[in-house]
């Protein structure tokens, strides 16, 4: 019988992730398809599917997976990972593989949340996958499909990690049903996507705004300021939290603005999805993937300038790109291997 840990197969679908975004960043300036292709599902589905793996197993326990347990985890990061080289060779495969993972992981996280004994409401693991394959199960084009990935996947599994880990930092009772209402715009937006309503992204940009409402976001300078105070690993990341969350929003604030689907798909993928990242890597990471990280949280500018790099996408995207690429080597530079803390 297949016996595995979930952080073996996350690890796996890490390391893919990362060995196909890295030439995909550095396509961007001139190979527009392989760029879109690379990060949209290496760092919109194939990244998140690994992370959320081991996010919803470890809800429930710490223990390796058998039979069905294993091979569903397991299956969803294979056929993410499946949809890109499928996506590479122009085959329209690659949509029905990356939906296929996306079921795949709505089935690990309800088998995960059998039992479930939290006061947190179980049914809000399902949603981004689910969320996910009915909007990226359309016939639409790439970019658009790209934006839906982020929109109605990546994003809404920030909103539901991020409500469910850190959410009481800011004193907010993650077992309030109410605070899972960005959800509930999202699956309007998702209506609305399938019905053709072109304008549903902004109704999903208006959740993500919703998202740092009841995460009560105007408590974050508060909680920068406790963190300066308090100094140590403890205090820095307090900072390092609060100076995300606030950058991620400034970036958000241009789904107010009149914008077109490329720089839609940038403002999600940078400003949230990736300031997000940002955020809960060092944290998640290291009992994923079981390596010691240095955790240098103070000054938060990884977050800081690639939020400022989504702001700066719809109108210099040399500039942007410049940023994005000085952020991505700070967060290396601060959060740099230290080396192996077991085996996982």
């Amino acid at each position: 019988m297949l016996e595995l840990k979930l952080s073996r197969i996350s690890t796996l679908g890490i390391a893919l992730s990362v060995a196909l975004v890295i030439p995909g960043l550095l396509a961007a300036p001139r190979l527009a398809t392989l760029h879109m292709g690379l990060v949209g599902l290496g760092a919109g589905l194939l990244f998140p599917t690994a992370m959320y793996v081991t996010f919803t197993g470890s809800l429930k326990s710490g223990l390796p997976r058998r039979g069905v347990e294993a091979a569903v985890p397991l299956a969803s990061v294979l056929l993410a990972a499946a949809s890109l080289p499928l996506y590479l060779a122009g085959h329209p495969g690659w949509r029905a593989s990356a939906v296929g993972g996306l079921l795949f992981l709505a089935l690990h996280s309800w088998l995960q949340a059998r039992g479930w004994r939290r006061r947190e409401p179980w049914l809000v693991l399902l949603y981004p996958p689910l969320a996910g394959a009915a909007g990226l199960a359309c016939g639409c084009g790439v970019v658009e499909s790209m934006l839906r990935v982020g929109l109605f996947y990546a994003a809404p599994m920030v909103v539901v990690v991020s409500l469910l880990t850190v959410s009481r930092n800011y004193g907010v009772d993650p077992s309030r049903p109410w605070v899972y209402s960005p959800l509930a715009l999202n699956a309007v937006s998702l209506v609305l996507a399938v019905a053709g309503y072109s304008w549903y992204p902004i109704v999903s940009g208006l959740g993500l705004l919703l998202y740092f409402a009841v995460l009560r976001i105007w408590r974050a300078p508060s909680l920068v300021a406790r963190g300066l105070r308090v100094g140590g690993p403890g205090g820095g990341a307090l900072v390092y939290m609060g100076a995300s969350h606030l950058s991620s929003l400034a970036s958000q604030l241009l789904w107010l603005a009149s914008l077109d689907v490329l720089s839609m798909v940038h403002v999600v993928y940078i400003g949230f999805v990736g300031v997000h990242i940002f955020l809960h890597a060092p944290l998640m990471l290291p009992q994923v993937v079981r390596v010691r990280l240095a955790k240098v949280y103070v000054p938060p500018l990884p977050p800081m300038l690639l939020a400022m790099a989504a702001l700066a996408r719809p109108w210099l995207p040399d500039v942007s790109y410049a940023l994005m690429v000085a952020s991505l080597a700070l967060l290396l530079v601060q959060f740099r291997p230290l080396g192996l803390v077991g085996r996982g």
